[in-house]
């Protein structure tokens, strides 16, 4: 294991949280004494200019949001070892680890649930609206919406994290024929083929909610390629209402509607899932939201510096025949020990 480095750029380094094959992540702080997830490319990946092209597209992405449902973006450089990332990092825990914690603490209230979607929905409706400078729409997809790249803090707020597989008009590395980019339990159908727009991240937002509720992954087939060719035949969910009748409904009905196969069957915007959401069941207030994390991760509240979590999630997809380095590091972000990080392969 390498030795931990003193400083990255501008931020105190205090200890390596992880590391995978192609990055590592540190806990850093700024020079306001706050905290920030840093996360820095390995040499052998640095020599690479696909990796370093698509690390940079990332950065520059992300230095464009600028929300309190998003985890922001701090610094983008370059370190004598390699190219960084500092975000965000974010008291709490992912929305992943909420619903392992829920087998425990018992189903999540509904109210909750919407909560955590309807901060997600804000989030996606915002990045779905960016303009360029020149005040051309980016017409970016996120693609990768899931439990894993959702955070939930000690203060009630949801944060959408990891726009490293993001589809934006300005990327300088393009997406190559035949490769599948997202975690294949939450791809809506257009990403097996099709074209995507942000209708996908709705789909995938509303497949969210439906675990949210249900407890468990709506695909969650025994294998990828059985996970895929559900995904690929998709037409509507089944009710989430046969393992939670507590659901309104009125939101069972929402839930259809956002998760259809056809996205011209969908919400047309993050808004318009927004609104139906609310107006299908209350959210709950932001203090409840907080209660429920906090009672998930006690042994998190004001411990940064102990324990952590390093998700290797393979989400990019090639066929046999054409695979080469890891197509893509996604965006890092930090929670208290929790790091959503994820590299392909």
């Amino acid at each position: 294991m390498p030795d931990t480095p003193a400083r990255i750029g501008s931020f105190e380094v205090l200890r390596r949280v992880g590391a995978g094959g192609m990055g590592e992540v540190f806990l850093g702080t700024r020079p306001d004494g706050g905290f920030v997830a840093i996360k820095r490319l390995l040499r052998q990946a640095s020599k690479d200019p696909v990796f370093v092209g698509m690390f940079l597209d990332e950065g520059r992405l992300a230095r464009r949001l600028d929300h309190p449902h998003i985890a922001r973006l701090y610094e983008l450089g370059k370190s004598p070892e390699g190219h960084y990332l500092a975000i965000e990092w974010v008291d709490g825990g992912s929305v992943e680890e909420l619903l392992a914690k829920a087998r425990g603490l018992g189903p999540l209230p509904v109210g909750v649930a919407c909560r955590i979607v309807a901060d997600v929905a804000e989030a996606l409706g915002y990045a779905h609206g960016l303009r360029g400078d020149d005040g051309t729409p980016l017409e970016l997809v996120h693609r990768d919406v899931s439990p894993a790249n959702v955070l939930v803090s000690f203060t009630g707020h949801a944060k959408l994290l990891d726009f490293g597989l993001a589809k934006a008009r300005t990327q300088l590395q393009k997406t190559e024929p035949g490769m599948v980019k997202g975690k294949f339990g939450y791809l809506a159908p257009e990403q097996l083929g099709g074209r995507l727009d942000a209708r996908t991240d709705l789909f995938s937002l509303g497949l969210v909610l439906w675990e949210l509720l249900a407890g468990r992954r709506y695909f969650d087939q025994a294998t990828a390629a059985a996970t895929v060719a559900a995904a690929r035949s998709h037409a509507v969910c089944t009710s989430v209402r046969t393992l939670r009748p507590d659901v309104p409904e009125a939101l069972d009905e929402v839930l259809r509607q956002v998760t259809a196969g056809d996205a011209d069957a969908r919400p047309a915007t993050a808004a318009a899932f927004r609104a139906a959401l609310e107006a299908a069941a209350p959210l709950a207030p932001r203090e409840e939201l907080a209660e429920r994390v906090r009672a998930s991760f006690p042994e998190r509240r004001g411990e940064r510096n102990r324990g952590s979590l390093l998700e290797l999630d393979p989400v990019v997809s090639e066929p046999a025949a054409r695979r080469r380095w890891p197509a893509l590091l996604l965006v890092g972000a930090a929670v208290l020990a929790a790091v959503a990080f994820a590299l392909t392969r």
